[in-house]
């Protein structure tokens, strides 16, 4: 037995080296298997050039990049230019903030966040304008009260025939506030859709009858130094009516606002015609009644009044539009921009 058992030992010794000599060999292959695949996949893409970033800002160096402008409309224009560059180079933008003389941005570089900072030099009393008009006005003599207390001079628009009509333009008028008569006018799809109250101004109605209701209206509320439009997206498609209305606030020394509630108004050129002063909304700030929806209008009124110096807003007297304001009031300017009467963008 013993002797059997150290035969058997030098062809277990063999079996061994062979074995390591074949993972030795599988090693190799698959180191080689390995390196031709790695060989094989693309190479990584090379980051973006940010060719029109850098044509428009210089070398992306540094923690961060300052831009001086003459003034506010500019600085705005300079950031339109700064966010079509980005889009071209794939670049997100966010983190927009605004002060007194400075725009604030945020490029998302591949290397990180990279800051923008856009200031200018102006003298205060050139500070771009932006009115605020409230329509809708005459329901809720308390809630106009409300916004007549904000720290900013909004417009009141006061609806005639309305329970508080003559009592909210008082109370307007008493404050100091310019107070516009929200003349009802024909609207599409009345009356299936929309109701723009008694005694409106009608497509189809004969000019005295037009007339009459302009100044029956005008009537119902004292102290009403302008004019705009309620609904009236069909009526103020029509020439020869809106005439007839001018007509009336020319004889009177009124001005009108176009609250364009349609792209295809003539009213502001009707009023011009007539030598009426007038002036165009920009922006509606409420159609989305949340918190969140007004302050990016509200945004947008900020932008285009430091774009092109002044700018309309217009809102309806909804808690949550009250609320929006009130808290918005310091930061109108720290924008760079003065809340002003309606009145005083008139050219």
């Amino acid at each position: 037995m013993p002797r059997r058992a150290e035969r058997k030992a030098p062809r277990t010794r063999r079996w061994v080296w062979v074995g390591a000599w074949l993972a030795c060999i599988a090693l190799v292959a698959l180191a080689y298997l390995l390196g031709r695949r790695a060989a094989q996949q693309p190479p990584s893409p090379p980051p973006p050039a940010l060719t029109a970033l850098q044509d428009l800002l210089g070398p992306l160096e540094g923690p961060s990049a300052e831009i001086r402008v003459a003034d506010a409309a500019a600085a705005a224009a300079f950031v339109d230019e700064l966010r079509q560059a980005a889009r071209r180079d794939g670049v997100p933008v966010a983190g927009e903030s605004r002060g007194p003389s400075r725009i604030r941005v945020r490029l998302d570089l591949p290397g990180g966040p990279y800051p923008v900072v856009v200031r200018w030099a102006r003298p205060p009393a050139e500070a771009p304008r932006l009115a605020v008009v409230i329509d809708d006005m005459g329901r809720n003599l308390e809630r106009a009260r409300a916004f007549l207390d904000l720290p900013i001079p909004v417009t009141p628009s006061v609806l005639p025939y309305l329970k508080h009509s003559a009592d909210v333009a008082r109370l307007a008028t008493a404050r100091g506030r310019v107070v516009l008569l929200h003349l009802p006018m024909e609207p599409r799809g009345y009356p299936r859709r929309a109701d723009p109250g008694p005694h409106a101004l009608m497509v189809g109605l004969p000019e005295a009858e037009v007339r009459a209701r302009v100044r029956q209206a005008l009537e119902s509320v004292p102290g009403v130094r302008g004019v705009n439009n309620h609904m009236g997206s069909r009526f103020t498609e029509q020439s020869e009516p809106l005439a007839w209305v001018m007509d009336e606030l020319a004889s009177r020394g009124l001005f009108f606002l176009d609250s364009l509630t349609t792209a295809r108004s003539v009213a502001f050129e009707a009023a011009r015609r007539a030598g009426v002063p007038a002036l165009r909304r920009d922006v509606f700030i409420d159609n989305e009644r949340t918190s969140e929806a007004i302050g990016r209008q509200l945004e947008r009124a900020v932008a285009r009044a430091l774009r092109t110096g002044r700018a309309v807003a217009i809102g309806h007297p909804y808690p949550v539009t009250l609320k929006t304001l009130r808290a918005w009031a310091p930061r109108f300017g720290e924008a760079g921009v003065r809340v002003v009467p309606l009145e005083a963008l008139l050219p």
